[in-house]
């Protein structure tokens, strides 16, 4: 009898919630990425991103369980896509984290989000930017514009048709329905999203976080 798809949701699911240590969900990420697992807690559908894969496992040895991400691509009648990443930091020497964060702030061709987990650090149990750069640009709410669409009949008239706009929106993070897995508040400190400032240049995302990890002293990630 053929398994249902909500059930194979949950099966996976149960994976995830089992996982008896932070290194144990590295693994299943790993190998939802590499095709063997066909959904996550973050994800329904199989992983499609295949230009980034190597990058993207990659930065799993550094302990950064990547939830999201989209490489950079345009064309000239439809779609226009910023690149993304997102990822989930581990907890770890505090000054290794705050140096990591600081240099992908600073980053001239990335903005930066950083949210905390709510059972991380002091103060209220709220998520809230300890670190995040404020060049959000494309529109006055302050969301920062990943992807931009316009379809028509005939490419000469795209210039006269405005472009829907799919925003990253400041409310984002921990508060999605995703992260409902007690594991992932438990051993992970901040969910982290970068993008690149602009349209058409590439940026191999994962490549860049992967060379500021090693900057700031985060070594392979061993438990």
């Amino acid at each position: 009898m053929e398994i249902s798809r909500e059930t194979i949701l949950a099966q996976n699911n149960c994976l995830w919630r089992a996982a008896g240590k932070y290194s144990k969900l590295l693994n299943l990420n790993r190998k939802y990425i590499d095709g063997k697992l066909l959904s996550t807690p973050y994800h329904e559908e199989p992983f499609d991103e295949e230009e980034w894969k190597p990058g993207l496992l990659s930065l799993h040895d550094y302990g950064l369980l990547t939830t999201d991400s989209q490489s950079s691509k345009h064309g000239w009648v439809e779609t226009w896509n910023r690149p993304f990443l997102e990822f989930l930091l581990p907890r770890s020497d505090i000054n290794i984290m705050e140096a990591f964060c600081e240099a992908l702030c600073r980053h001239p061709k990335i903005v930066t989000w950083i949210i905390k987990s709510p059972s991380f650090g002091d103060g209220p149990n709220e998520s809230k930017p300890i670190f995040s750069t404020n060049n959000f640009g494309d529109n006055s709410r302050g969301d920062y514009v990943l992807s931009k669409t316009r379809t028509t009949g005939s490419r000469s008239a795209l210039t006269g048709i405005d472009f829907e706009l799919e925003s990253r929106p400041e409310n984002g993070g921990w508060r999605h329905p995703k992260f409902n897995c007690a594991n992932v508040d438990n051993w992970c400190a901040l969910n982290i999203t970068i993008a690149g400032r602009e349209w058409i240049e590439p940026v191999h995302l994962p490549n860049l976080v992967r060379s500021v990890a090693i900057t700031s002293g985060m070594k392979r990630y061993m438990e």
